[in-house]
C-alpha cells in the first residue's frame, strides 16, 4: 500500500505524461480538427475565469486553457501535495489534493474522456483509450460524480450535469460537442446519422456501468445521445 506522498508522486507523473502526450506540438493534426480545450469541446461554456481563479492561489498561469496546461497544473498540485506530506504540512497537502480533485471533477473529466474516446475512434493514436481508462479509474477512486439514488432536485428542470438539455442552436452546431452526447472531431465529416447517436447512447451506458464514481456524467451523456438520435429521426 503506497503512502500518501507516494500516491501523490505517482499521480504527478501521470498528469505530466498527459500534458506531454496531448500538447499541440505532439498532436498537431488533432489540434486542427478539435483542440483539447473545454471551450472547443463543450462549445457553449468558457471556463477561463474559473481556471484563473483556481490557478492564482498556486501562482500558476494559463495561456491556452488546453489539456496540456490543465494537466501540468494537476501535476504541479500532486507534486505539491507529495512534498507537503513529506514535510509534515498536512494542511498544504490537503489543500493541494482538494484543488486537484475539483479540477478533475469540474474542469476535466466531463469533456476530456469524451474527447479521448473520439480520438480513440479516429485511430489517430494508441494512447487515447488507455488515458481515458486511467482518468475514469481516478474518477472512481475519488467518487467525482456517482449516480446516487434520489438525485431528484439536484438539477433544475431542463438541466443535467452538463447544463441545459435543450439549447436554442441549430442541430449542426450541437452534434459535434458533448451537448449531443458524442464528440465528433471532424465537423466537416458530420452527417445526420441517427445510428451514430444510438451507438453513443449504448457506449455511455456501458461506461456508466463500469465507472460508478463518475456514472452520472455518462448516464446524462447517454440520455443526450438518445435525444439527438430522436432529433435526427424527425429530420
Amino acid at each position: 500500500m503506497p503512502t500518501a506522498s507516494e500516491a501523490a508522486w505517482s499521480e504527478a507523473a501521470f498528469w505530466s505524461g498527459i500534458s506531454t502526450r496531448w500538447a499541440r506540438e505532439t498532436i498537431p493534426d488533432l489540434w486542427l480538427l478539435r483542440p483539447p480545450i473545454e471551450r472547443d469541446v463543450v462549445v457553449f461554456h468558457d471556463p477561463s475565469y474559473d481556471l484563473d481563479r483556481r490557478a492564482y492561489a498556486w501562482s500558476f498561469s494559463f495561456h491556452t486553457y488546453a489539456v496540456d496546461e490543465l494537466a501540468a497544473f494537476a501535476s504541479g498540485l500532486a507534486a505539491a501535495e507529495a512534498a507537503a506530506w513529506e514535510d509534515d504540512q498536512p494542511d498544504v497537502a490537503t489543500r493541494a489534493f482538494e484543488t486537484r480533485r475539483f479540477l478533475l471533477a469540474d474542469r476535466l473529466l466531463h469533456w476530456l474522456v469524451p474527447w479521448l474516446h473520439a480520438v480513440g475512434r479516429s485511430g489517430s493514436t494508441d494512447a487515447a483509450d488507455g488515458d481515458a481508462a486511467a482518468i475514469l479509474d481516478m474518477g472512481d477512486r475519488y467518487r467525482i460524480v456517482p449516480d446516487l439514488a434520489g438525485t431528484e432536485g439536484l438539477f433544475v428542470p431542463g438541466e443535467d450535469t452538463y447544463g441545459p438539455t435543450e439549447l436554442d442552436s441549430p442541430l449542426d452546431a450541437l452534434v459535434t460537442s458533448v451537448w449531443s452526447g458524442w464528440v465528433i472531431l471532424d465537423a466537416a465529416a458530420t452527417v445526420a446519422d441517427m445510428g451514430l447517436f444510438e451507438e453513443a447512447s449504448r457506449h455511455w451506458t456501458d461506461v456508466a456501468k463500469a465507472s460508478p464514481g463518475s456514472a452520472l456524467l455518462w448516464r446524462h451523456l447517454s440520455a443526450r445521445a438518445d435525444r439527438t438520435a430522436a432529433l435526427f429521426a424527425g429530420v
